[in-house]
């Protein structure tokens, strides 16, 4: 239990199996090579899951109860290189941070119209759906997030020096890509963004170095029917 409104960091191994309580709205880090084994994060607050050296201990599956109170929750830290799996939900009130080698999103992430931020060494897949108000995508790999569930409003990845992989990303309604940091989309590979509903807007810049015949696709309303002006236009 945390009561107070600051941060609490604690370094030993979290090996209970009960709910940890932030009642006080503070933060707690839990700095070690292995995810604690707590069931669940209840009341408000910020939890942040950190190793104690760069990477974890090997794989981590990241599967917790979330009350939707929580401030915000993050994963990893820069240079994080371990395999991350999201196998429980998350759903919270606050923006989510993940840091890891290749991350697999097997259960949704709801931030409630906050951030979502992926920092990947290695590939990101989804096999359920992701929520935010932006989306940013840090890494050199490729990103696979077409679900057709995904519910975003802004786009952005990569820059000019440390541009994305390839990007396929599908969006069930209206998004912009625009500024969430970074700024617009840069890639070396393939660049496929699609809504299936509404208005695919481009605010910022989409650069990749691909060659290929379909190095960018962009698609506004793939779902609507061939003419229907009400099924989404490429501002």
């Amino acid at each position: 239990v945390h009561r107070g409104s600051g941060t609490l960091t604690l370094t030993g191994r979290a090996a209970y199996t009960g709910r940890t309580h932030t009642p006080g709205g503070g933060s707690i880090v839990f700095r070690h090579d292995e995810l604690p084994a707590t069931s669940a994060f209840r009341a408000s607050g910020q939890i942040i899951l950190e190793p104690d050296g760069t990477d974890f201990n090997g794989a981590q599956v990241i599967d917790y109860g979330f009350e939707e109170s929580m401030t915000g929750f993050t994963v990893g830290k820069p240079g994080t290189e371990s395999d991350l799996t999201v196998a429980g939900g998350i759903d919270i009130t606050g923006p989510v941070h993940l840091h890891g080698g290749g991350v697999a999103i097997n259960a949704p992430i709801d931030t409630s119209g906050n951030a979502l931020a992926l920092h990947a060494k290695g590939s990101v897949t989804q096999t359920a759906a992701v929520a935010a108000d932006t989306l940013a995508l840090h890494g050199n790999e490729s990103f696979n997030l077409t679900h057709a569930q995904n519910d975003l409003a802004t786009l952005a990845g990569g820059s000019a020096g440390d541009a994305l992989g390839s990007v396929s990303l599908t969006n069930a309604g209206a998004l912009t890509i625009g500024t969430v940091n970074p700024s617009g989309v840069q890639a070396t590979g393939d660049v496929h963004i699609e809504t299936l509903t509404g208005d695919l807007t481009v605010a910022e810049d989409i650069v990749t170095s691909s060659s290929s015949a379909e190095a960018i696709v962009l698609n506004a309303g793939r779902n609507a029917d061939a003419g229907d002006p009400s099924g989404g236009n490429l501002i």
